[in-house]
């Protein structure tokens, strides 16, 4: 499990590539292809967690324009951790 403190390195996803889709427009990441519910985490460049939340249905929305300018890591996790899917953007 991640801890708040933990720094996340991530280099592998275990989700099939096209079910789990995210992109960032006008300070939104929008998240598709969820069935079910899952756990939504940001981290900044030092690994610090910026957010977390639960996450759920075909189509989730996390606003982003809140954030300091930088790098960020999308955790996200289904099944307890099971599956997941990390990625990164820029704010």
């Amino acid at each position: 499990m991640i801890r708040p403190d933990d720094k996340v390195i991530v280099n592998e996803n275990n989700i099939p590539e096209n079910s789990l889709k995210a992109f960032k427009r006008n300070n939104v990441l929008y998240i598709e292809g969820i069935t079910d519910h899952a756990d939504l985490s940001i981290f900044d460049a030092a690994g610090k967690l910026i957010l977390k939340k639960r996450v759920s249905g075909n189509e989730d929305q996390v606003y982003t324009g809140n954030l300091a300018k930088g790098l960020y890591t999308v955790y996200i996790s289904i099944n307890g951790e099971q599956e997941y899917k990390c990625f990164k953007f820029i704010r």
